[in-house]
């Protein structure tokens, strides 16, 4: 049974026009809610009058909306209305249709007129193409995702399934839907883009929620070394990387050598007729990427990015995003009619700073501070929230929130990924002290920050996990903590190392790399809290380990470099002990080099070649994979150590191991293979001429499979919806 109570009665309308068009061949006429107020009436005319009743009442049987029923016969029993249908996502059984069809006996209903739930079933089966256009219809129904959830490797993939099934409701489709499901059929990827707030990962879930639904297993991934890793040769899977480059500064995820694997799994995406994967990033944070590395600019990452913008939307998919967010809502009554007196809507979708993310935060807003905002001055309420965003969550933030929901959310805004309870809590307690305060944590706080400042989900075992609702969210908190200096120390003397690296990404770089709220701050600001980073730095290495102590030297050492404030080199003998022992607990080639070329400049020549000999025991001890081999070659050709031949060596048996490797290496073909031992060549500073010229001649073997074969294209109609008169149609349903 399809999802039909994750659609609007305006929603069922259209799907119920759209399956009578497919199925009768005819255009239909909408018409809007009469004044009666009866809003889940429409009356669709066609040919020689033809006129269809809808009814959307998901859950229920058809006998139990008789009295309604019986109300509607009476209003239009005077009326001609020719051929009379009457559809109902409500269940019937024979019996059931016959009363109904008795009760309109004045217009003639036959039983066979009468299409119920069941019917409707019957419709959608013979129409794909119908049910492709109504996303909601699908994507929300929890069989498909029973059936995704049956294959998750993960457990986080579960509660991104559900966690996008649930949003899928607020979706529109835009002329960008259609331009992602191209790019995916052409390259097998597809990178949106746009400024914060447009839509971009709501268009990304939706979009992967499709190919779920078409029985694609759907992961979402934090760094290409994930797909790697979860990869299935032939297997029908899509990866959804959100924010690739980081949610607010480029410095957050693009490690050394991260454009290289991109680069790499691009054209293996290509090559492969049964792997996709969507990235979504900021427009300034690819052009400031691009600008950086090369990888990024190559043809086929930069025909695949798919650039949504507020200014493509028209008036109806505007309106349509609109409706959505009041309608989900629970606003009630008096908060709608708001909306809908003189057109208000049509002000708030034609107002300068209309975004998607920011109706989002507004309708949040309105239900949490109560009052008139969700009450009749619920549309001035927007309007004035339109004029100012920054006003709305200042507001919130000051007036509404206790100092420990103030604390807690600062606690919680540093992550990128999800965190944990007992970590979010344990650093709101130190914020509170650093405050003076002595307010513990409670977990109503939670449910007051929860929908207008962060999410909340359940992990694996059961356990709350928190995370900032949104960049724009997450932008807002982190220029709240910089503007705090008792806070940051706090956060600094207490949060997960995890976290703290994150934190120091916000402050490593210069212009357009930094993140916003940093690029924001004053000079003696930005001063004084890197004061503190300094004043930290060592103890916080002193409770890390292994990957996140490495990940920390990398990232504090080039915050205090980038910004002239190196640490005092008193501490740098404790620090480079402790690095030495993050290199013994983990093996990761790019953060050991990446922790080294933090670390050298302030190392005599002794220490830094001793550490430059615990970097490279990884790959003189043990095999490391190709990627990891270019890494490690142009570590050793910088540190001109002259043992850059057994990196080669290592490289050429690496190749000529994966060319005679009859399983490819984990490639679904040898085509796919090939081009990936290309780019690695490549890519390599020194030439092999004898492998180049084996990996050309083997591709030459090969047939070139056509990236277009199992494209399945999706028509996604947007005729007409210019109309102003389709947004008045769409408001009279919230009446």
């Amino acid at each position: 049974m399809r999802a039909y109570e994750s659609l609007s009665s305006y929603d069922f309308e259209r799907l119920v026009r759209d399956l009578l068009q497919a199925e009768w061949k005819e255009r239909l006429e909408s018409f809007s809610p009469g004044p009666d107020g009866g809003v889940d009436v429409r009356l669709l005319r066609a040919g020689a009058l033809r006129t269809v009743q809808c009814k959307h009442s998901p859950g229920r049987t058809l006998l139990q909306l008789k009295s309604k029923l019986e109300r509607e016969a009476r209003k239009v029993a005077s009326s001609d209305l020719g051929e009379y249908w009457l559809a109902t996502t409500a269940r019937a059984s024979p019996g059931a249709k016959a009363t109904i069809a008795a009760i309109f006996g004045k217009q003639k209903l036959r039983q066979e007129h009468i299409l119920a739930c069941e019917d409707l079933e019957n419709l959608l089966d013979r129409h794909g193409e119908v049910e492709r256009l109504h996303v909601k219809l699908y994507v929300s129904s929890l069989a498909v995702l029973k059936t995704v959830l049956h294959h998750a490797v993960y457990e986080r993939q579960r509660y991104f399934l559900e966690r996008a099934a649930r949003r899928a409701r607020l979706f529109v489709t835009s002329d960008a839907t259609q331009f992602v499901h191209e790019s995916l059929g052409k390259y097998g990827m597809s990178i949106i883009t746009g400024p914060p707030g447009v839509g971009k990962t709501t268009l990304a879930e939706s979009v992967a929620l499709t190919y779920a639904a078409d029985g694609y297993e759907v992961f979402d991934v934090r760094n290409a070394s994930e797909i790697e890793n979860v990869w299935q040769p032939g297997a029908k899977q899509l990866f959804l990387y959100d924010d690739f480059l980081g949610q607010t500064s480029l410095m957050e995820k693009l490690s050394k050598g991260e454009d290289h694997s991109l680069d790499l799994l691009a054209q293996r995406l290509r090559d492969s007729k049964s792997h996709k994967m969507i990235l979504t990033t900021r427009q300034y944070i690819l052009t400031a990427a691009q600008s950086t590395y090369s990888k990024l600019r190559t043809a086929r990452v930069l025909d695949s990015n798919v650039v949504v913008d507020v200014s493509t939307y028209n008036a109806f998919q505007r309106g349509h995003i609109l409706f959505n967010h009041i309608y989900y809502s629970g606003l009630g009554q008096a908060a709608r009619r708001s909306i809908i007196r003189n057109r208000a809507y049509l002000r708030v979708i034609r107002h300068p700073n209309y975004n998607p993310r920011l109706i989002e935060s507004i309708v949040s807003a309105a239900q949490a501070l109560g009052g008139g905002s969700k009450g009749a001055g619920f549309a001035e309420f927007m309007l004035s929230s339109l004029n100012s965003p920054s006003a709305l969550w200042n507001s919130v933030y000051e007036v509404e929130l206790s100092s420990a929901q103030r604390a807690l959310a600062l606690a919680i805004c540093v992550g990128l990924t999800d965190t944990s309870k007992a970590s979010a809590s344990a650093t709101a307690q130190s914020v509170l002290s650093a405050w003076g305060e002595s307010t513990v944590v409670t977990d109503s706080d939670v449910d007051v920050l929860e929908g207008i400042f962060i999410d909340v989900d359940r992990d694996a075992f059961g356990e709350y996990e928190f995370s900032a609702k949104n960049p724009s969210i997450r932008d807002f908190l982190l220029s709240r903590l910089f503007s705090d200096l008792r806070a940051f120390r706090a956060h600094l003397q207490s949060a997960e190392p995890s976290s703290i690296a994150v934190l120091f990404a916000m402050l490593s770089g210069k212009g357009i790399r930094a993140s916003r709220p940093w690029q924001d701050l004053e000079v003696p600001s930005r001063v004084a809290l890197l004061g503190a980073v300094d004043e930290f730095f060592v103890p916080i290495l002193r409770r890390s380990r292994g990957l996140d102590g490495l990940r920390l030297v990398a990232m504090g050492m080039g915050v205090l470099d980038d910004h002239a404030h190196r640490g005092r080199v008193s501490a740098t003998t404790d620090i480079l002990k402790l690095t030495h022992d993050f290199m013994r607990e983990e093996s990761d080639v790019d953060a050991r080099i990446r922790a080294y070329w933090a670390l050298e400049p302030l190392l005599t020549a002794s220490e830094a070649e001793i550490l430059a000999t615990e970097v490279r025991r990884v790959w003189v001890d043990d095999e490391i994979g190709m990627h990891d081999i270019s890494a490690a070659h142009e570590f050793e050709r910088e540190c001109e150590s002259g043992v850059e031949s057994h990196l080669e060596a290592m490289l050429v048996e690496s190749i000529e191991w994966a060319l005679d490797d009859p399983d490819r290496d984990g490639y679904d073909s040898d085509f796919e293979l090939l081009h990936a031992l290309q780019s690695v060549l490549e890519s390599f500073p020194v030439e092999f001429v004898d492998v180049q010229e084996r990996v050309r001649e083997r591709l030459n073997e090969v047939w070139e499979p056509d990236p277009d074969d199992d494209f399945d294209r999706r028509e996604w109609s947007n005729s007409d919806r210019e109309d102003l008169h389709e947004v008045d149609v769409l408001f009279a349903h919230l009446g």
